[in-house]
Order: C-alpha cells, then structure tokens, then sequence
C-alpha cells in the first residue's frame, strides 16, 4: 500500500504469490511486440526531417513545424490512451489487448501515408497533409504501445516473471533499432544515386527514384511491424485474478502523481535525456549532408553511430555483471 498527504491510499504493488510460471514462448511473444514501435520509431527519428526537406521539398521552417507539432501531440496522447485503456473491459480480450489489434491498421495506413509525396501544388495544403500523418500516427503508436507497455503488469502476478518479459522485450526493441536503421539505409543507398555536388538551381532526376526508395522502405518497415503488433495481440494473455486499483479520475491520478517525488525526480531526468536524443537523431541526419557534405552518406553513418551505441551498452552490460560478481 501506498499512501501520500491526502484521503487517497492506491494499492500499487501486484501481490508476489503463485501462479503458473510465464512460458518462454509467451516471453518471446510479449518481446517480439516491442518490435512494432522500434522499427517504425527509429525509421522517423532519423529519417523524417530529411524526407521532408530534399523529397518532399517541404520548406525548413515548416518541417520544424511538423516534426515539432507531432513531439507535443505525442505528449498529449499517451495519458490520454493511458486514461481510456484503464477505463475499458473485454471479458473475451481482457484490458488491454483490444487496443494491440485495433490499433494496428491505422498505425500502419498512417506510416505508410507518412512516407509517400501526395501532388499538391499548394504549400498549406503539402504541410497540413504531412501533419496530419504524423500526428494520426503518433496517435495510432500511443494506442498501441502505452497498452502495449502496460500489459506487462498483467504478464504475471510474479515479480520475476514481469522482470524477465521485460529484459526479453528491451533485448528485442535495441535489436529491432538497429534493424530499422540497416533496412532503411540499405534500400535507400541500393536505390537512389546522388551527385557529390548539387546545384539548388539545376534540375533533380534522381528525385522520383529517391520518393520511390523510401515507399519501398516504408513497406518494408509496416509489414514487420504489423506482423509483430499480431504476433503480441495472439500470443499473450492477461493473467487472470491480478487484483489491480480502481481507476483514479484523470484529475485525482495526476495529484496523486505529482505527490511523488522520486517519480517526478525520475521523470524529469528521462526528459531531458529524451529530449537531447531526439534532438540529435532529428539532426544528425542534416548535419551530415550539409555541414560534412556526406551526400547520400548518413544512411551508413546511423548505421555505424547505432552498431558502436548497441557495443557500448553491452560492455556497459558485461561491466556491471563483473562488478555485481
């Protein structure tokens, strides 16, 4: 039980006490889930703003326009898929689960959609249509992975288990980042030859190769991603008898929060780190094509930065398991 100034006392801890033990392929299964948001994650981070800039010739200013507008609807739709998905009941597909299968049609139409050129010859008309994608996705995703996320309290009514599902699911989202980074940049350098020099003025014809590219891509990252997302929604099940707190009004559940201090200490560390991640996977594409005029080279270089970030967690991983011993 825990209790913070105030009338409000919420049960937070799932009680340790025996159950079936979580099989390995229910583990694999939960796992593979994660691989829906990691692939389709990375592919935006890195390869948005550029897409939007030299493919889709939307102006700078409003591709920061886009890229930020999606950020904070982001923010905004993750408590409020939180708040819904606490409040809905499927006796035959439990809590949560309902919004895995329902979610991944629009996830995966919105991606798509993300990445295609409609023939607009109107600005307005160009930026309203890229931000309607990226926001219908942001969306789509939070509907997905915050119950996704989520399902991991109703896993097991064992500590153990739900620790190891998450190690299994956390192997699996580093592995799928990589993954996205290596197929994207792969088709993208097969497909597409870019001049070492461009003039702004002369013509581009490698442009509707470069737009044809990145739909490959795009079916190549939503058809993984989409088998993942099934692949969690058939092969997990809520266990049965987990007794959870009745659902705080949205109001009472962020006193409730803000009451905590070391979450709130938590949470503004995992900001700020987020916020410097994002801020350099959004450039560091742009910085190598126009400061280090690396043209068409920032597939391999995300490739490189990700294959020496992945060794350097895993050293990290080895480090801590000597020191532990």
């Amino acid at each position: 039980m825990a209790t913070f100034s105030g009338s409000e006392t919420v049960k937070l801890i799932v009680p340790d006490v025996e159950a079936p033990q979580l099989t390995f392929g229910r583990k694999i299964c939960f796992a593979i889930g994660g691989a829906t948001s990691a692939l389709t994650n990375t592919v935006i981070a890195f390869f948005l703003p550029i897409f939007l800039l030299e493919v889709a010739e939307v102006a700078p200013l409003y591709v920061s326009v886009i890229v930020f507008s999606g950020r904070v609807w982001d923010a905004i739709t993750d408590p409020m898929i939180g708040y819904l998905c606490s409040r809905t009941h499927s006796k035959r597909w439990g809590q949560l689960r309902p919004w895995l299968f329902f979610s991944i049609a629009p996830m995966a139409a919105t991606y798509i959609g993300l990445w295609l050129v409609p023939s607009f010859s109107n600005v307005g008309s160009k930026v309203v249509y890229y931000l309607c994608m990226y926001c219908g996705f942001q969306t789509a995703l939070s509907a997905y992975h915050v119950p996704y996320t989520a399902l991991t309290m109703h896993l097991s009514t064992k500590s153990k288990e739900r620790d190891s599902a998450t190690a299994y699911r956390m192997t699996t989202e580093l592995a799928c980042t990589l993954l996205a980074a290596i197929v994207q940049g792969v088709i993208l350098s097969a497909m597409v030859t870019k001049p070492e020099c461009i003039d702004g003025d002369e013509a581009k014809p490698w442009l509707r190769d470069e737009r044809f590219a990145y739909m490959i891509a795009s079916f190549a990252i939503t058809v993984p991603a989409v088998c993942a997302g099934l692949v969690a929604f058939f092969g997990v099940r809520e266990q049965q008898g987990i007794s959870l707190p009745k659902p705080l009004s949205l109001l009472n559940g962020l006193k409730f929060v803000m009451r905590c201090r070391p979450y709130i200490y938590l949470t503004m560390f995992f900001l700020f780190a987020w916020l410097g991640t994002q801020v350099v996977a959004s450039n560091i594409s742009l910085y190598i094509e126009y400061v280090m005029e690396l043209r068409g080279k920032f597939q391999n270089f995300i490739i490189v930065l990700l294959v020496s970030l992945l060794m350097k967690l895993e050293l990290l991983f080895l480090n801590s398991r000597v020191l532990v011993l």
